[in-house]
């Protein structure tokens, strides 16, 4: 049960996400289990300590004392209630996040700052023209402020070069081209894979056909 918790919980790292709520749904069923069993012997355990703690005090009969453990009972049903409607309020909000892609990633992006997450989501965004453009520019932006990287680079650079400058005007785009490749070259500063140099290649020959375009 424990060794299922590491990803959900960020010790052990599966894929670029440091946490994932479909890493609950199995560990759910054996923490259940778990807390019923202990309620089964912890429950009858409670009531003989009440009862006994009554007849020890008031010098009570049996009545009374089981009076006394109802009592008890009572409050404890009404705490489990409102735990019950406290997780069942932050279910349906969490829910939420899972209503489409944009909403799942507008989610994960803050709790992470991963630009291989950001890129995802500003390429999603960017189908809504230039207000949804701008939005992903501005959540791969912050993954630069927040984490700053190569990898934060090329993504940032890869999506000016390929698909912010779709809905600029033309001055606009020369300038986020210009951007692009300084970006490009701080990533290979700090370092890029074979995987991700060949990413920076392929959007340093789309900012050069640009350029001779241009000319």
């Amino acid at each position: 049960c424990y060794v299922g918790l590491l990803p959900m919980i960020g010790i052990v790292k599966v894929g670029c996400q440091e946490h994932a709520d479909r890493y609950t749904y199995w560990i759910g069923c054996g923490v259940c289990v778990v807390a019923a069993i202990a309620a089964s012997w912890l429950v009858p355990a409670l009531r003989r300590q009440v009862v006994d703690f009554a007849r020890r005090q008031d010098q009570a009969d049996d009545a009374v004392a089981q009076g006394e453990w109802h009592d008890l009972r009572r409050m404890l049903l009404v705490a489990l209630a409102g735990v019950i409607v406290c997780l069942a309020t932050l279910t349906c909000r969490q829910n939420g996040c899972w209503r489409d892609t944009i909403s799942l990633y507008r989610n994960a992006v803050p709790k992470s700052w991963s630009s291989e997450i950001a890129i995802i989501l500003a390429v999603q965004l960017h189908s809504g023209g230039r207000e949804g453009a701008a939005e992903g520019e501005y959540w791969l932006r912050q993954c630069m402020v927040n984490h700053r990287c190569s990898l934060a680079a090329l993504n940032l650079a890869t999506y000016l070069a390929l698909h912010r400058v779709d809905t600029t005007i033309q001055k606009f785009g020369v300038e986020l081209y210009a951007e692009a490749e300084s970006l490009i070259v701080e990533a290979r500063a700090m370092g890029l894979d074979e995987k991700h140099e060949k990413e920076a290649e392929r959007v340093m020959i789309q900012i050069k056909r640009v350029r001779e375009v241009a000319l």
